[in-house]
């Protein structure tokens, strides 16, 4: 299959839904000439922002979109408020608008997405850094290396049991406590790669490895 040319458009639909198969949110991205203009469909009315490689989340009445990138730049996160119709974009110098609630320029995730907790939005990078928001305003309240120096991660952190779980991609799984400090409850280890992020159902939880499957219940 050929890959489209720089300038040929590149429709790409993203449908989020929730566990009882309602449609939260629908995101058409088009992508030209290395920009990517993004239509968010909410319940309350149509958003359009100027980002790539979205990751999202939604929390605080707000849906929450991070970009992918290695490095400290091109990390962009945005909160953005429902409801909203037309260009919504930020201005040079603006870090929010009538619809973008807040914007931290470096504050998205390389691979894994955001997870909005008890006011708090949680972004690990592949690096290991921990980001922890403030949902409602965008004020950082903490950064730290979860697990120390030396732990990478690809996949998305969850909950469960009001804990924090972040999967490295060694294979171990830092238990954190949600707060306004960084504090490591406990480590598990599975001995062997993981990049994927596990599957939550109702009942449990799918961790793949690189040889294994496991059903945590």
């Amino acid at each position: 299959m050929t890959a489209p040319k720089a300038d040929a458009p590149s429709h790409r639909i993203q449908r989020r839904f929730s566990l009882r198969m309602v449609v939260l949110f629908a995101l058409t991205g088009l992508l030209l000439a290395g920009m990517s203009m993004l239509s968010l469909t909410v319940p309350l009315g149509i958003v359009l922002a100027t980002v790539a490689r979205g990751v999202s989340g939604i929390g605080q009445g707000m849906l929450f979109i991070g970009t992918g990138s290695q490095g400290e730049s091109g990390r962009p996160l945005f909160a953005v408020k429902p409801g909203a119709s037309g260009d919504i974009s930020l201005k040079a110098a603006e870090t929010s608008n009538a619809f973008v609630a807040w914007f931290q320029p470096r504050a998205g995730a390389y691979t894994s997405s955001p997870l909005i907790f008890q006011g708090r939005v949680y972004v690990v990078n592949d690096n290991g850094v921990l980001q922890v928001y403030e949902s409602r305003t965008g004020r950082e309240i903490y950064k730290v290396r979860v697990g120390g120096v030396g732990n990478t991660f690809s996949a998305s952190p969850w909950v469960y049991g009001g804990k924090i779980f972040f999967l490295s991609e060694e294979g171990d799984t830092f238990v954190v406590k949600p707060g306004d400090t960084y504090e490591e409850l406990t480590k598990n280890s599975l001995g062997e790669l993981a990049l994927a992020s596990p599957a939550v159902t109702r009942d449990g939880l799918f961790i793949r490895t690189q040889s294994k499957l496991y059903r945590i219940r």
